[in-house]
């Protein structure tokens, strides 16, 4: 259910005026307001192999910039911590 107090998606009113989240900002690794599904953790875990693809050295490509490295490894870090901190907790 959700509880517009909790959100962390800036909850804006729909066209009947009542508080809705706004997915496109949704942080589920960071919001209390979240019911994980097989298919969202699924998602999530196939996010964080992404990130870790992107991060690596790429030949004959250039390296990655330092700041954008960290950023991604951090990212994917974060969805792993969170997906082992709600493993068990599916529906």
């Amino acid at each position: 259910m959700f509880n517009p107090d909790q959100a962390l998606c800036h909850p804006r009113a729909d066209h009947g005026g009542e508080l809705r989240p706004v997915l496109l900002e949704c942080r589920p690794s960071e919001c209390r307001n979240i019911t994980l599904t097989p298919d969202n953790t699924g998602t999530l875990a196939a996010e964080a192999d992404r990130l870790d693809a992107e991060a690596r050295t790429r030949p004959p490509l250039p390296p990655l910039p330092p700041l954008l490295l960290a950023n991604l490894t951090r990212r994917s870090e974060a969805i792993r911590d969170f997906l082992a901190s709600t493993a068990g907790t599916t529906p």
